[in-house]
């Protein structure tokens, strides 16, 4: 998915990150996965965690260069939203070339300039429930 989210245009620019995470619009490619797909093989003492306001998600970057890894929700939520940039999505022809197609664009309201929404927000929602359940009844939450 696209977002382009007000926080997530805010984190980039925390990072001094924008050129490199952001789109012409300004939106971040994220691909979501359950936590347990995830797994550092070295640097794990640069992993930093902030949030943008006391409610928003948790952001994960090495705080050694600033690179953005992803995006996490409280507990009860099963899911890791990882940003193209710490994936290598960059080299590859962008998410699409590694995950296959965008299958949303959400937050549109906040881009810059006229960016269509893909996908249905209840369509996004159902997506999104169907996938937390799954994580949660195969246990790859943790």
């Amino acid at each position: 998915m696209v977002c382009y989210c007000d926080d997530c245009q805010a984190f980039a620019h925390f990072l001094g990150r924008a050129e490199s995470v952001m789109d012409a619009h300004g939106g971040t490619d994220i691909v979501q996965m359950a936590p347990s797909h995830v797994s550092f093989s070295e640097g794990l003492e640069h992993l930093t965690c902030m949030r943008m306001s006391e409610k928003g998600m948790h952001r994960w970057f090495a705080s050694c260069c600033k690179t953005p890894i992803g995006n996490t929700g409280g507990f009860g939520m099963p899911f890791v939203g990882l940003i193209h940039a710490c994936i290598g999505a960059t080299e590859a022809g962008g998410a699409d070339g590694l995950f296959g197609p965008i299958k949303a664009r959400v937050q549109t309201r906040y881009a810059r300039g006229d960016v269509e929404p893909l996908g249905s927000t209840p369509g996004a929602i159902f997506r999104m429930a169907s996938f937390l359940l799954i994580a949660k009844l195969q246990g790859t939450q943790k």
